[in-house]
């Protein structure tokens, strides 16, 4: 039997439920601790995260953005952020991520 995983957000309003929420929090707060990246690559990857978590029109600029990104954030901070967003990346955010 094939489980369909549990929806990040309300199918009526949007709003994240508290699962993605917590991951969406933890990715903020490491971007926050990033100290190699500047001050605005920091705020521009911490709000791309809410165009990767749902399918939006900006989700795959996000993608490009947080690939870009990354790499600069250093590696124990890439490597905790790439395991966060697997967990709560849309679909789409994935392929685009991890093609």
């Amino acid at each position: 039997m094939h489980e369909e995983p549990a929806p990040k957000f309300c199918h009526k309003c949007g709003t994240p439920y508290h699962w993605p929420e917590k991951g969406i929090k933890a990715a903020r707060e490491l971007i926050a601790e990033a100290e190699k990246l500047s001050p605005e690559e920091r705020e521009s990857l911490s709000k791309s995260l809410d165009d990767l978590v749902r399918d939006t029109p900006g989700t795959h600029v996000a993608a490009i953005r947080f690939k870009k990104f990354l790499p600069k954030a250093g590696r124990e901070v890439a490597d905790a952020l790439r395991s966060i967003v697997v967990d709560i990346a849309s679909e789409a955010a994935k392929k685009a991520l991890y093609p």
